[in-house]
């Protein structure tokens, strides 16, 4: 019936997933090694074996069957490994050219943006003087009402009260308008003794302030807000602990700091033929490496 149909259907559908998941968890964790030692299946008399048997999409919607999808897999899964030592690598340099940064005159703090420490004590005083006005706000307007209400009261009085409840309001606007203007992120003025210091230190001179937060430089943190000054645009919310193989190269490309990067620069033509790997075949339209291919990328 096309009722038990539709459950045959659905079984098989869910079968082949949990295979496919089960698969791709396999894969995962497989260590870098083993991936490397894998070669293109060849017969004991070197002619390469005959072409798979058509597989059927229906059953393998994720192309796990496919070797060149798991090739593809497999050279991902490599950047993923040789990422992680070298953000470890990068991400000290980082560290130590910022403990560096900040011992100078200026303590990397940006004329505009100011250190966040001061500027989290401005918001805080800003919020304490909004409650204590709208607090005499709400007083004043009570006087108001209770001298209204009184038969007894002279005109003069209830004139008195209004003008003193105006005046509370009139502060409480003020005193919102300076909350809001502690709470305005100031970007970096780019001329500053701060904003000179980075500059001399990026390969073009042309940081991108628009990625960072200037007044966190100052703070123990701020190397993850100097760090994405040496990034492309749209790192602004990147998580600099988790930086990709591609961004790493990024960084140690673009920071010339000396001596914190000179040992990771001496690597750059073999990282950015690693990165131009990551490009192509991360890149792919179908996600698939040949298996004549497979060798050579994993080399690199």
């Amino acid at each position: 019936s096309p009722t038990a149909c539709n459950a045959d259907a659905t079984a098989t559908t869910a079968s082949a997933t949990a295979k496919q998941l089960d698969h791709r968890c396999d894969a995962r964790r497989a260590p870098l090694r083993a991936l490397l030692r894998r070669q293109p299946p060849t017969s004991m008399s070197g002619v390469a074996p005959a072409p798979a048997a058509p597989r059927d999409a229906s059953r393998d919607a994720l192309g796990l069957g496919d070797r060149g999808v798991t090739n593809w897999l497999r050279v991902g899964r490599g950047l993923v490994a040789l990422a992680h030592p070298l953000r470890t690598r990068a991400l000290a340099a980082l560290r130590a050219l910022h403990v560096r940064l900040r011992a100078q005159p200026h303590g990397l703090k940006c004329a505009v943006a100011g250190d966040s420490v001061e500027r989290t004590a401005a918001i805080e005083a800003a919020e304490a003087a909004v409650r204590d006005a709208q607090a005499r706000y709400a007083t004043a307007t009570e006087e108001m009402l209770r001298i209204r209400s009184d038969p007894d009261a002279a005109g003069t009085a209830k004139a008195d009260a209004a003008e003193v409840r105006s005046g509370a309001a009139m502060a409480v606007a003020e005193c919102e308008r300076a909350l809001a203007e502690a709470t305005k992120e100031h970007p970096a003025c780019g001329t500053c003794d701060a904003c000179a210091a980075i500059a001399a230190v990026h390969l073009h001179g042309t940081p991108t302030w628009g990625n960072t937060r200037a007044s966190m430089w100052p703070s123990d943190d701020g190397w993850s807000a100097l760090g994405k000054a040496f990034l492309g645009p749209g790192f602004g919310a990147a998580d600099m602990r988790a930086l990709d193989f591609a961004g790493c190269v990024t960084l140690i490309d673009m920071c010339k700091a000396s001596p914190e990067f000179d040992e990771l620069r001496l690597l750059l033509d073999v990282l950015k033929k690693a990165r131009d790997t990551r490009n192509v075949v991360l890149h792919d339209g179908l996600g698939v490496v040949g298996d004549a291919d497979l060798p050579r990328r994993m080399r690199v």
